[in-house]
């Protein structure tokens, strides 16, 4: 499994999203002075001394330290999703919407889709995903034609056929019932059900901010512990404030 490093792997951010996110993180929460991290957050256990979101992350960057029986990556290798093409990787840590992406990449690739998995402790369980949505600009000079459109898009019928194009659950509940012939929505719209995200700064940013937490974990220069809190940092230091 490609776990550990951050620039090659694809959904770095999406998979330490869900890892902060079982650990009991919200990542950010909005306030009175705006929005603030809250990764620095979770109270550390009594009997490691280390906050859950750090234990996350030792468990996160194991995968990338020779010295660790998990041991299975490094820095060196192509992306996860080259590997995974190639059929050089077991696991592949993905969006249900890449599918059909990778049937067409490669044809010939025999793979099964699975939910991510989760803590056996946990009372509840936690996914990440990606929330897509439209809106009307103020400005449009078409505000009736962009509203007819917008709810013919919402229409039951042609979300449910865009959603199973597409590969992604459809925003309404009622149509999370998948069909009986389709392999992977039994997977992945019960997980729509559990799924979060976070308000965050621009992705580039939040990939050097994670991408500098884990750097300096993998090469020795700091503990997890500190890592989190110099992330906590960086994120509450470009999070909008309150007007």
């Amino acid at each position: 499994v490609a776990l550990g490093t951050y620039a090659n792997i694809q959904n770095a951010r999406a998979i330490l999203s869900t890892l902060f996110f079982q650990a009991g993180s919200t990542i950010t929460s909005p306030s009175q002075v705006g929005i603030s991290s809250t990764l620095a957050k979770t109270q550390a256990a009594a009997t490691t001394g280390i906050s859950p979101v750090a234990a996350a992350l030792n468990f996160y960057t194991e995968f990338a330290n020779p010295s660790r029986t998990v041991y299975s990556w490094n820095a060196s290798f192509q992306s996860d999703y080259q590997q995974f093409l190639a059929g050089n990787l077991v696991f592949y840590i993905g969006f249900a919407s890449e599918q059909p992406k990778i049937a067409a990449a490669n044809p010939n690739l025999l793979y099964q889709m699975a939910p991510i998995p989760q803590l056996q402790t946990a009372a509840t369980k936690s996914d990440y995903g990606l929330a897509y949505a439209f809106a009307i600009p103020k400005a449009s000079q078409n505000l009736n034609g962009a509203l007819a459109v917008a709810e013919e898009l919402a229409n039951p019928m042609y979300l449910s056929i865009a959603s199973q194009d597409l590969s992604m659950a459809p925003a309404n509940r009622t149509l999370l019932i998948p069909s009986s012939t389709d392999l992977y929505a039994p997977v992945y719209y019960p997980a729509a059900l559990i799924a979060s995200g976070w308000l965050s700064p621009a992705p580039a940013t939040t990939d050097q901010i994670f991408s500098t937490m884990i750097g300096s974990i993998i090469s020795g220069a700091s503990t997890a512990s500190f890592a989190v809190n110099a992330a906590d940092q960086s994120l509450d230091a470009v999070l909008p404030s309150a007007p």
